[in-house]
């Protein structure tokens, strides 16, 4: 396993360091490789659910060329509970025990920065790390907000997390203008996030 992570990682080197020396035919956007290096930055958008809910919004910023670095933060807002209710242990417990609206808030919020490799076209990998904090917070009728401190049989999608998070992702360079699309994972899943950013 050790001995592919090697092949590979040697492979992209490879492709990048002769990125300088591809033309195919007639130069244009998708042969030719950046000239200089390059400042970006741009706004993503994530989607810690499913659908167009609670989407987390942020910037993106870099420095590239054949490699280079980028930052981004995304968030949608600050958690609902500083202190959570230890004794509710799931939704189910919170219906039978509690008089609950129907109401919920999903908080995101994500900074990560990372490193970013060209390919043998304008395609950038780019794999990154940061921190990530989610939370899920259900409504009392009095307008308290409480999470779930522990998920039970009965409901698992009730939490409150923070901590270390990765993303791996690819980038698309048009001329000036660069299309990017990450994954990141952390305790909550898999959250996609997409973005637009400009090179100067």
């Amino acid at each position: 396993m050790r001995q592919r992570i090697i092949y590979i990682a040697l492979l992209l080197l490879l492709a990048a360091g002769t990125a300088n020396a591809q033309r195919y035919g007639r130069a244009n956007w998708w042969n030719t490789p950046p000239e200089k290096w390059q400042f970006f930055a741009g706004a993503d958008v994530a989607f810690p659910e499913t659908g167009m809910k609670n989407l987390a919004y942020g910037i993106n910023v870099g420095y590239v060329k054949n490699f280079g670095g980028y930052a981004h933060i995304l968030f949608n807002g600050s958690p609902k509970v500083k202190e959570n209710k230890s004794w509710v242990t799931s939704t189910y417990d919170m219906a039978r025990n509690y008089f609950m609206t129907n109401k919920y808030a999903h908080t995101y919020q994500a900074i990560m920065a990372g490193g970013m490799l060209r390919l043998w076209c304008p395609l950038y990998l780019h794999v990154g790390a940061g921190y990530v904090r989610e939370q899920i917070a259900y409504q009392h009728m009095n307008g308290d907000w409480m999470t779930i401190s522990e998920a039970s049989e009965y409901d698992y999608d009730g939490y409150d997390s923070d901590g270390i998070g990765i993303e791996a992702g690819l980038s698309l360079r048009i001329n000036n203008i660069l299309i990017n699309s990450n994954v990141i994972l952390a305790y909550g899943g898999f959250v996609p996030s997409f973005g637009l950013s400009y090179c100067f």
